[in-house]
């Protein structure tokens, strides 16, 4: 098995989160979400707290990559998402059962091991 710091073993949980199969099946991966009021809108602090969550992860929980995801239409996250280092994996439909709608997002994947 691979070390987390192997760029091989990196490039396997990218291709399987491709796939659309779990990372968590090579790896220690977690995802992120936020909300923020629009009254704090425009500010950085998103930016700011995502970037603190990712240093967390990195330096006291030993994981392997975080995952994290947008609707299309929100402009503003997606800029959040990629200030902090995330790329680009897959574009997926998300389903609310409560709202009867799909939503088709964007997910990305951070390898904490290469940071």
């Amino acid at each position: 098995m691979p070390t987390r710091y192997d760029k091989e073993f990196k490039q396997n949980i990218i291709n399987l989160y491709k796939q659309g199969e779990s990372a968590a099946q090579l790896a220690r991966e977690y995802g992120i979400g936020y909300v923020l009021s629009k009254a704090y809108w425009g500010q950085g602090l998103m930016t700011e707290a995502v970037k603190e969550v990712i240093r967390f992860c990195k330096d006291e929980c030993s994981l392997d990559a975080l995952t994290i995801g947008h609707f299309v239409e929100n402009e503003r996250s997606r800029r959040v998402i990629e200030k902090c280092g995330f790329k680009f994996v897959k574009t997926s439909e998300c389903e609310s059962k409560q709202l009867q709608k799909t939503f088709t997002t964007r997910e990305y994947i951070l390898p904490i091991s290469s940071l």
